[in-house]
């Protein structure tokens, strides 16, 4: 498939996006996906600098930064933590106490 806003670099990330998206994910995993969507079209955009000919070293460093990156995003986004909030915390749970 060709998308517009990934074109430049989908082969870069495609072996560490092979992953299924749970349609009923929490509130901070959705945003790790968002924050992994929207670092592929920022390199998608750093990509195109080197198309139009700035420095080809510089790009490659951003390219693999972003990339390092996201796989920090993927990683915590695939983490499988079931937290719940904690309520009625006061009783025993002043350190300065202890």
């Amino acid at each position: 498939m060709n998308y517009k806003l990934t074109k430049n670099v989908a082969e870069h990330f495609k072996s560490m996006l092979n992953f299924k998206i749970d349609l009923n994910i929490t509130q901070r995993k959705n945003v790790d996906l968002g924050k992994i969507i929207s670092r592929i079209i920022s390199a998608d955009l750093v990509a195109e600098l080197g198309i139009k000919g700035f420095r080809q070293d510089l790009i490659t460093n951003s390219i693999e930064t972003i990339k390092h990156e996201v796989s920090m995003l993927v990683s915590s986004y695939k983490f499988e933590s079931k937290l719940t909030p904690v309520e009625e915390y006061h009783h025993s749970s002043n350190w300065l106490t202890l």
